[in-house]
């Protein structure tokens, strides 16, 4: 039903109008998404379509085999912090503002944004960040959701600096009330004003993953934290921007 609501309302003008063209054409311009969210999509307007089919709106639907899944564009290149690089920037966001708070949290546990959002009180310790469900915002208000999918749902360790700080926010629905807006701009501001590489707030969890190999980290315990499916994602995702890991390769060789 939300799928329906986000993607289809709207886009098809009067139903007996609408023919295949047009409903490849709404998915074309969601290309972008993951194929399991273009399925679905797809799904819920055929649905829709057969509806209107049995009520006698329509004599045929639109959604046929022509209709297809669009091929995902290629990915942007994802840039990333180097080990120097995070460590300043850390040290640039250890300020009393919870917006610096908000992004330091983001760069030292990985979190996905949402995810940063949904945190709750109850969800902090002295040791550990719980992740157990994200937000959406619904007519600017917040909205709980589950996790993104079940490898989502984690407990990962944090810094006791940064469970300090964390804890001692004042108690109240969220933990941060800063918005992903405000985070946006920030990080943007921040990383031009200290001279440091264009990053936007999903780059600082590619940073996060990064900089944990890049010192060392054994990749399975990277894959969980981060709430990946498994370790060959991860590494088939960040390997290649690690050059310690293909020097590893070659002194094993020479051994």
């Amino acid at each position: 039903k939300l799928s329906c609501n986000a993607y289809l309302r709207g886009r098809f003008g009067t139903l007996a109008d609408v023919e295949p063209p047009h409903v490849q054409a709404v998915l074309d311009t969601y290309q972008h998404l993951s194929p399991r969210s273009l399925e679905l999509i797809k799904t819920y307007a055929r649905m829709v379509f057969a509806f209107a089919v049995e009520r006698g709106y329509l004599s045929e639907s639109p959604v046929t085999r022509a209709v297809t899944i669009p091929k995902r564009r290629r990915k942007r290149k994802i840039r990333v912090l180097t080990v120097p690089q995070f460590d300043t920037l850390s040290e640039i966001l250890d300020t009393p503002s919870e917006l610096d708070l908000a992004l330091r949290t983001l760069l030292l546990t990985g979190l996905r944004v949402s995810e940063l959002l949904a945190l709750q009180p109850a969800h902090v310790t002295q040791q550990t960040l719980t992740v157990e469900q994200g937000v959406e915002s619904r007519y600017g208000e917040r909205v709980v959701t589950p996790p993104k999918s079940d490898h989502a749902y984690r407990t990962i360790s944090i810094p006791p600096v940064l469970a300090v700080r964390l804890l001692e926010l004042p108690p109240r629905a969220f933990l941060f009330n800063t918005g992903y807006t405000a985070m946006r701009d920030g990080i943007t501001r921040i990383s031009e004003a200290n001279k440091l590489p264009k990053t936007n707030l999903h780059g600082l969890r590619h940073s996060h993953c990064t900089y944990l190999l890049a010192k060392g980290v054994n990749v399975l315990a990277v894959s969980k934290r981060l709430g990946h499916h498994s370790p060959a994602f991860t590494l088939s995702v960040y390997g290649h921007l690690i050059p310690s890991m293909n020097e590893g390769i070659l002194a094993a060789l020479a051994a």
